[in-house]
């Protein structure tokens, strides 16, 4: 069975001006491209990266990828 695994990885600025990548994995793939760039900004805010607080967030590149999902036997 394949799914689609939808990643994002933002580019962020750290409160000390520090510029450091974030990923996010396994974001739901049903919802919109938009209101999940919305959502990363929010998510982000919440994190730490170095011991500092991200304060903004400069560009989210959407990663979209197949994998497969393996069934256990039962």
């Amino acid at each position: 069975m394949e799914l689609l695994r939808t990643d994002l990885q933002l580019e962020v600025v750290l409160a000390n001006g520090e510029e450091d990548k974030f990923l996010i994995r396994d974001v739901n793939p049903e919802m919109s491209d938009l209101y999940v760039t919305e959502m990363a900004g929010i998510i982000a805010s919440t994190f730490e990266i170095k011991g500092q607080n991200i304060t903004r967030v400069k560009d989210v590149s959407i990663i979209k990828t197949n994998r497969v999902q393996h069934e256990l036997p039962a």
